[in-house]
């Protein structure tokens, strides 16, 4: 099975089947303490973390930097606890969107066009917190 998300995910993501609603890249966060409740975090320069209730580790889910078509603006980057409804620490759900494929362009996973973050409630419901096109 291929699991198509960016290459800064490799050691933290558990593919989601669950969650899937079509042909969708979407992964649960996993931390590498096993740990699967997090706190989200975004920059003023539009990055998200997510760190890990159980251990503290900071987990870059995105991050304009790291992605080929993205252009991010230079400077500081200051984050703040995310404001929303969700409850504190969640699981986070990611999903990645890729563009067509070309022919005359090597296939790069970090090449996203699209990503979503969602938290996942206690009831079993997601809450989206997050959402931006990249090119």
């Amino acid at each position: 099975m291929t699991f198509l998300h960016p290459d800064h995910l490799d050691s933290y993501t558990r593919d989601a089947f669950s969650w899937k609603t079509h042909n969708e890249n979407c992964y649960l966060l996993s931390c590498t303490c096993a740990g699967q409740e997090f706190n989200l975090f975004e920059s003023d320069l539009q990055s998200v973390l997510a760190e890990c209730a159980g251990c503290q580790n900071r987990i870059t889910v995105y991050d304009l930097e790291n992605y080929p078509a993205a252009i991010k603006l230079q400077g500081a980057e200051s984050f703040s606890p995310m404001v929303s409804q969700l409850e504190r620490p969640s699981r986070i759900l990611a999903t990645f969107e890729y563009g067509p494929p070309e022919d005359d362009v090597v296939f790069d996973r970090n090449d996203i066009t699209w990503c979503q973050i969602h938290a996942l409630l206690a009831d079993g419901s997601k809450i989206l917190v997050f959402d931006d096109e990249t090119c």
